[in-house]
């Protein structure tokens, strides 16, 4: 007779097994979490999916190695290590960084990536590979407006309805968030501006671009409104002074200028010149004066980014 064929061997043989699966984290309990809510915004930057515990087990707590996915973009997280504490009726909450960000979220017990799934139909499934659960959601079906969510009410036949998001967290943190400003590009501004975008309700002028929003600083050679004021360049005042928006000397040239002698609190036309070399005013219309230590000339006004310079000949004109 072998040990094999010993009945009393084959029963420690059992129990061994009984126990050594009982003990083992890879297979401890985690097919009762069901995918209870899932949220995103229009952009899917800022999304969250809650797993709910269905059927009041105290210890599904295996959840290491085990993955949520999604069906259309190909998106896995994988959950590193298994869990403590009662888990009857408990919820897992799964959330972007973008999530995370928003004031008054409940922090997600894991961080999974930016467009995670599709806003626009798609299927999620926990632990794919064990067939735990999957959901899925129609073209349209998913609230998309910042605010509501979709919420599964029935575990088995998987019908839904969409209310005001409630996000919670396996450490009982709840909350309703808003994520309805849209922040194309990610730099904290929407357009249009709401208090709920993280920087706060001004308005991104460009949605497609981080460098430009409101507070940006403005550069002065790129055509662009950097800081969303409206202004572009040489409109700039800041800008005033810089190239290209005082024009070099070297594009004026030859420019005829009315020098203009200043005697007595009149101005009268001394003659009409021709200088190699023209001062440019930088602060709009106004003078610029020239000659010796002791001002005795001045150019016609002119605006400072203008190519063509008109001098401005004033005779007998008293100053006020």
């Amino acid at each position: 007779m072998t040990k094999a064929d010993h009945p009393a061997f084959g029963g420690i043989v059992v129990a061994f097994g009984s126990l050594w699966i009982a003990s083992s984290p890879a297979l401890a309990a985690s097919h009762l979490w069901r995918i209870n809510e899932i949220f995103s915004n229009a952009t899917g930057t800022i999304q969250f999916i809650e797993l709910k515990e269905c059927c009041g087990s105290t210890a599904e707590h295996g959840l290491g190695g085990k993955t949520l996915t999604d069906d259309v973009l190909g998106s896995v997280y994988t959950i590193q290590n298994d869990i403590t504490g009662n888990t009857a009726g408990q919820t897992l909450l799964f959330g972007t960084a973008a999530f995370a960000a928003l004031p008054g979220a409940p922090p997600p017990d894991f961080i999974i990536p930016a467009h995670f799934f599709s806003t626009n139909g798609d299927t999620i499934n926990w632990a794919p590979v064990f067939a735990y659960d999957d959901f899925t959601f129609a073209p349209g079906a998913l609230p998309t407006n910042g605010t509501n969510s979709l919420q599964i009410t029935n575990f088995t036949t998987h019908t839904f309805t969409t209310g005001p998001n409630t996000p919670k967290n396996y450490a009982g943190d709840s909350a309703t968030v808003d994520a309805s400003c849209t922040d194309t590009d990610g730099d904290g501004y929407g357009n249009p501006g709401l208090p709920s975008c993280p920087n706060g309700s001004a308005t991104d002028c460009n949605n497609d671009n981080a460098a430009i929003h409101p507070g940006a600083t403005e550069l002065c050679t790129d055509g662009l409104d950097n800081d969303c004021n409206a202004l572009t360049d040489c409109d700039v005042p800041a800008c005033a002074a810089i190239a290209p928006c005082v024009p070099a000397m070297s594009d004026i040239g030859m420019a005829a200028a009315a020098l203009l002698i200043l005697e007595a609190g009149v101005f009268v036309v001394a003659e009409a010149r021709s200088f190699p070399r023209m001062i440019c005013s930088t602060t709009g219309w106004g003078q610029e004066w020239v000659g010796g230590a002791t001002p005795s000339f001045l150019f016609s006004p002119f605006r400072g980014n203008h190519t063509r310079l008109r001098p401005l000949v004033i005779q007998n004109s008293a100053i006020a």
